[in-house]
């Protein structure tokens, strides 16, 4: 601890001892204090700290004269040495902690002031009081691993621009506020800076970021997913066992508490920070289809700065319908994703071509060599194919692993197949000369009407397929919408045909908004959950 004494120097000494190498004052209790003495006219003042090593000639105090030593009194054998600063030692002081990444510092100072006698003058102020976050358990030694910076808070509501506003002027003011915080960006660095090395280290695999932190939709609130490729494990338990290594090694840095999700459709490990418990990582194994999904996601956000926008738009606007959570059975965010994909695809002048035209070399030369076996069959002779007939494309599969051999993952290497399309905007423009950015100079406002019209029509209440692979659609027997993955063919979200009505009547409603001039933010409006619960309550 330290404390601050200031006195004058003429009162009484009877308590006190001074020695001529400096000031040293021995208070009553036997406790040793040094001096340091103020340049001042009149009496000197003297200011004592146990925490300063401070010494000052006598000479340098005006009208100081040393008092006579004091009488010698024989010292117990077991009692401590008087104090001299001869023989001080320094007291330890702990290292500073290593600066934290949000940028907030750990306080030392601790204990208290004393009040000077009525009519002296004033002591200095105490030091500010500390603040909750400088607590003991964060002063850790130089040595200690470095911990996470505080998780964001969760977003609030966003502001709602001037009623005078155009659609597109509306967008772009909602759009500054679903932009991802610098807290955000901090805490996925954080992650990739520290949590990769020794995660790679110790499991032998490689750490890899998915979803929206890395497909161009991350926004205020998200969260950062990883997956870690791991060789030769291929069973779901030998998942949950390297996500509890996971469990081991963050548990034992101190960098939060972890939850292994065991029940869930890919297992997880739930990484939440110690500073608040706030969701700090989301980790898998093995969990190839999402980040091939990922790349796939990014290569079309990156044709036109556009897209980006109006995903992270059409996302806010089914958060807050509550349409935007597949554990609830309604959208998934990849769901959602596609089908702003198929409207981009099929718009008066498309602003994204179709993934079938974006093929890597090699998948295009194993498209080709699959359309000449199958036309083979039809004929009886293997005929080479330079270009496949209309006639014949309808034939083909309309997703892109069915032209690959290799398996997603190599399981000796850990390692994934190179991606069946391409990833480069440049390319991408160069095989679609039609994607120039003068091709398509629709504002916000334009598009995101097109959009809710495109999916709010009557068409999709019912039976429909839709195929970002070759921005196609046809009508099915399920009573739901189907949306296919342009890369395994899937149905990326299953639904009743209860859910799907209830959901596609938020897109019904918001295109009638939007025809009729309102405005974002009332589109926007939260909702009293999701549409079939409100359905079952209206009921009742």
């Amino acid at each position: 601890s330290s404390f601050t004494l200031v006195f004058k120097f003429h009162i009484s000494v009877a308590m006190a001892t001074l020695r001529c190498s400096g000031f040293v004052v021995r208070l009553a209790d036997g406790a040793w204090l040094n001096l340091a003495a103020r340049n001042c006219t009149g009496p000197a003042m003297v200011t004592a700290s146990i925490n300063h090593d401070v010494f000052v000639p006598l000479s340098q105090i005006a009208g100081a004269k040393p008092p006579p030593p004091p009488p010698q009194t024989p010292r117990p054998p077991h009692a401590p040495k008087p104090f001299h600063p001869a023989n001080r030692q320094q007291p330890a002081r702990p290292g500073p902690p290593p600066h934290p990444a949000n940028g907030s510092q750990s306080s030392h100072r601790t204990g208290s002031s004393h009040r000077a006698k009525r009519g002296r003058p004033s002591p200095p102020p105490p030091p500010p009081a500390e603040s909750e976050a400088s607590e003991p358990s964060q002063l850790r030694p130089p040595d200690a691993p470095p911990q996470p910076p505080q998780p964001p808070p969760p977003p609030g509501p966003a502001p709602a621009p001037p009623p005078d506003r155009t659609l597109t002027e509306q967008l772009e003011s909602f759009e500054a506020f679903l932009q991802p915080t610098p807290e955000q960006f901090a805490q996925k660095d954080w992650v990739v800076s520290t949590m990769k090395p020794l995660f790679e280290k110790h499991t032998g695999g490689t750490f890899n970021m998915f979803g929206s932190c890395e497909n161009g939709f991350w926004m205020n609130g998200s969260d950062v997913d990883a997956c870690l490729m791991i060789r030769k494990c291929t069973q779901r338990q030998s998942w949950v066992t390297k996500l509890k290594l996971v469990q081991c090694l963050v548990e034992s840095e101190k960098w939060g508490r972890v939850e292994v999700v065991r029940s869930a459709r890919v297992p997880v490990a739930k990484v939440f920070s110690n500073q608040g418990g706030g969701d700090l990582c989301d980790i898998s194994i093995n969990n190839v289809a999402a980040v091939a999904n990922t790349r796939f996601v990014r290569t079309f956000a990156d044709v036109d700065p556009r897209i980006s926008t109006m995903g992270r738009l059409i996302k806010h606007w089914a958060s807050r319908r509550c349409i935007n959570n597949r554990s609830e059975g309604t959208l998934s965010t990849y769901t959602l994703i596609l089908k702003l994909f198929y409207y981009l695809q099929t718009c008066q002048k498309p602003l994204l071509p179709r993934a079938v035209d974006i093929l890597s070399e090699d998948t295009e030369r194993a498209r080709l060599l699959y359309a000449a076996e199958l036309a083979g069959q039809a004929s009886g002779n293997k005929i080479p194919l330079e270009r496949i007939p209309p006639d014949l494309e309808s034939q083909l599969p309309r997703c892109m692993d069915a032209y690959l051999a290799a398996p997603e993952l190599d399981d000796d290497l850990g390692v994934m197949r190179p991606l069946p399309f391409l990833t480069e905007r440049e390319e991408i423009v160069a095989r679609c000369p039609n994607l120039a950015d003068s091709s398509n100079a629709e504002d916000l406002g334009s598009l995101i009407q097109g959009f809710f019209k495109l999916w709010g029509d009557e068409e999709f209440a019912g039976s429909r397929t839709v195929y970002v692979y070759d921005a196609t659609r046809e009508a099915n027997d399920h009573g739901v919408l189907v949306m296919c993955c342009p890369l395994t063919g899937k149905n990326v979200n299953p639904f009743t045909p209860t859910t799907w009505r209830a959901i596609h009547s938020e897109f019904a409603r918001a295109a009638d908004m939007l025809a009729n001039g309102r405005r974002f933010a009332e589109i926007c409006e939260p909702a009293e959950g999701p549409p079939m619960r409100r359905a079952r309550r209206m009921r009742k």
